[in-house]
């Protein structure tokens, strides 16, 4: 992973950016094996000003956000995409 530029260790890696905030996160299913391996890859970006805002208006939004983390739909500013 950080040979594409991710920074991170474990199951959290961003990407570098003072703009954005970009990563992604594995999450290991309970039903691994020694024979079979499944997990998740979440990915997650934001721009470094809509998180602050949330924060500042979510005082429990933590200082680095999680591409494993769920955060409630009202925490986060809508963002419209488009092709």
């Amino acid at each position: 992973m950080r040979e594409i530029g991710l920074r991170g260790s474990g199951t959290n890696f961003v990407f570098p950016s003072d703009h954005y905030i970009a990563g992604f996160g594995f999450h290991k299913s309970d039903a691994n094996s020694a024979m079979s391996v499944e997990f998740t890859l979440n990915a997650m970006v934001i721009s470094r000003s809509d998180w602050e805002a949330a924060r500042e208006s979510h005082s429990y939004l933590p200082q680095r956000s999680s591409p494993n983390v769920i955060y409630g739909k009202s925490d986060l500013p809508s963002v419209a995409l488009t092709p």
